[in-house]
């Protein structure tokens, strides 16, 4: 259902991208390829899922430098002795190359990290440092 208040609401967001690339619509801003990166918080965590297919732990660095986490990961296809003998029509194995670059919502914990992979997804979780976690006020009545 779109919202009949909102003219742009009717407009692909791809078709608006354009013209605000460089303006900071959120908090956290992506460098990179945005597709395949998914950013979000919980109260306790600032989680990081990024698509890596086909690469293995090894294959993968992960650096946090300022709030800045920085993803870069890739395959490597080695050439085998029979590989040269053979005169290929068609290569479809080549080198893949991921590259993210994240600046996090919310201050964390680099320390306390935790990053797995499954299915090719690469997800890191981060926990937020205590004064970034919401703290909830109580109120009184002033007298």
């Amino acid at each position: 259902m779109t919202d009949k208040t909102n003219p742009w609401a009717l407009v692909p967001r791809s078709l608006l991208k354009p013209f605000f690339e460089d303006w900071e619509l959120s908090s956290s801003s992506i460098s990179g390829s945005e597709e395949g990166v998914n950013v979000y918080e919980t109260d306790e965590d600032v989680v990081v899922e990024a698509m890596v297919p086909g690469v293995s732990p090894e294959e993968i660095d992960v650096t946090i430098d300022n709030n800045l986490l920085t993803v870069k990961a890739g395959t490597k296809v080695e050439r085998k002795e029979e590989d040269k003998k053979r005169r290929y029509y068609l290569r479809g194995w080549q080198q893949r190359q991921f590259f993210y670059q994240v600046q996090l919502p919310a201050k964390v914990d680099p320390d306390k990290a935790k990053a797995d992979i499954k299915d090719g997804i690469l997800k890191i979780t981060l926990p937020k440092r205590e004064e970034a976690k919401s703290k909830k006020i109580k109120v009184s009545l002033n007298k």
